[in-house]
């Protein structure tokens, strides 16, 4: 990833380096800890919050299978690209994936917290979780409308 050829002009230092990994470091660290607390605020109304948000973090699975199909499909795109194929609808295929992914997953969350609180628990448990979603939703903001 860092070259250094510098008859081609493409030089990478070490600041290069180190600014690249600091910045996936932060994005994993702020992302990752908003997640952490939706998930424990999620898990407040019940007893064991560590467990329970271990638990209910399971229900990410499906958002983060969609989004790994998204990043995946970034390379087969460009490469289609490259042979002249155009795929106008990307933006949209990549929200409807997505969003696919994240109603799945607010509907495992629903089937998990619904078996342990009710009324104003339950929805205070879903506005946490649905806030851990939205957090992942919109760190894929700025990939899904780049065309």
């Amino acid at each position: 990833m860092l070259t250094h050829y510098p008859d081609a002009h493409d030089v990478f230092t070490w600041l290069d380096g180190a600014l690249i990994v600091g910045w996936i470091v932060g994005t994993a660290l702020v992302l990752g800890g908003s997640i952490t607390l939706c998930l424990a605020l999620a898990s407040l109304p019940a007893r064991g919050i560590r467990r329970r948000a271990y638990a209910l973090s399971y229900a990410l699975t499906p958002l983060a299978g969609s989004g790994l199909f998204v990043g995946l499909s970034a390379l087969t795109v460009r490469l289609a690209r490259g042979e002249g194929l155009q795929v106008h609808a990307l933006p949209t295929l990549r929200c409807v994936l997505l969003g696919a992914g994240a109603a799945w997953s607010l509907w495992l969350a629903y089937k998990q917290l619904g078996s342990r609180a009710t009324g104003s628990r339950l929805a205070f448990a879903l506005l946490a979780f649905s806030l851990g979603v939205a957090s992942v939703l919109l760190s894929w903001y700025p990939f899904v409308f780049r065309v």
